[in-house]
C-alpha cells in the first residue's frame, strides 16, 4: 500500500472570506425577513409581488456593504414602502 492512496478525496475550492461574509449575512436576513411576508395567518395582508420586489431589492442592496450609506438609504426606503403598504405608518 502506498501513501498516495492515503490522500482525502478532492475538495472544492473554498471561498474567498468576502463572499462567504456576504452569502452568511444576506442568508440570515433573508431568512428572518422573509418569514414576515410568508405567513398566512387570519387578519393580516398576504405578501403579494411587490412584497417579495422590496424583499429582494433589500437583499440585493446588502450586496453593496461597502457603501453603508446608500444601501442604509435604499434599504430604509424600500422598508419604509413597505410599512406604508402594511398601513402600518398610518398610525405613527
Amino acid at each position: 500500500m502506498r501513501g498516495d492512496d492515503l490522500r482525502p478525496p478532492h475538495r472544492p475550492p473554498a471561498l474567498p472570506p468576502l463572499v462567504a461574509d456576504l452569502l452568511l449575512v444576506v442568508a440570515v436576513v433573508g431568512v428572518f425577513t422573509a418569514s414576515d411576508p410568508g405567513v398566512n395567518d387570519p387578519g393580516y395582508r398576504k405578501g403579494d409581488v411587490l412584497t417579495w420586489a422590496l424583499l429582494v431589492i433589500s437583499l440585493v442592496a446588502l450586496a453593496f456593504r461597502r457603501w453603508p450609506v446608500p444601501v442604509l438609504c435604499v434599504t430604509g426606503a424600500v422598508c419604509a414602502g413597505w410599512a406604508a403598504l402594511q398601513g402600518t405608518l398610518a398610525s405613527c
